[in-house]
């Protein structure tokens, strides 16, 4: 983290570790580099979308739904944020919520089998 905070003009190399860190598994500290990279381009969908992974693995459920929501203001229709969400949803105990969206989904994915086909496992 203190490499990205001394050089913030490299958010291709942030987003970079960021991902590698989370698929290392190490959420925590893929979450504060997506941070990072956040701050500097705030409107990057993908950097939204990996730290809400980030959070949600973490248990952090609201922070993970802002993440997620903010993917899909820069992404619309973005699956792997919608399942996100949805998972985010459920974490916090708004069933209703997030029945519908998956409902959505489900809908959505039969009328466009490609669409979920690229849906990261978030649990």
């Amino acid at each position: 983290a203190e490499v990205a905070r001394r050089a913030p003009d490299l958010l291709t190399a942030h987003y970079n570790r960021a991902l590698t860190l989370e698929k290392l598994g190490r959420f925590a500290e893929a979450a504060e580099i997506f941070e990072i990279a956040a701050g500097i381009d705030p409107g990057r969908w993908q950097t939204c979308l990996g730290w809400g992974v980030c959070e949600l693995q973490q248990g952090h459920a609201e922070a993970a739904l802002e993440q997620f929501e903010k993917c899909l203001a820069a992404s619309a229709g973005n699956a792997q944020a919608m399942f996100g969400k949805a998972a985010a949803l459920q974490a916090l105990g708004r069933l209703e919520q997030a029945g519908d969206l998956y409902r959505a989904m489900i809908a959505q994915q039969l009328e466009s089998p490609a669409l979920l086909s690229n849906v990261i496992a978030i649990s």
